[in-house]
């Protein structure tokens, strides 16, 4: 999220559907009480760098 992929992208990476990736984001917008996917994107970089490239 933090490098601001769309699903398409996000789902080449992680090898699986980009509706299972939609369904993902929702799902952290919405435990981490973000208002839309810019923001969680935001907070995602904010949280820094992760261990995985």
């Amino acid at each position: 999220m933090a490098g601001r992929l769309g699903n398409k992208a996000i789902a080449t990476r992680l090898h699986i559907s980009p509706r299972t990736v939609e369904k993902h984001v929702a799902s952290l917008i919405t435990k981490t009480a973000q208002p839309d996917r810019e923001s969680l994107s935001a907070f995602a970089a904010d949280l820094g760098p992760s261990d995985r490239p």
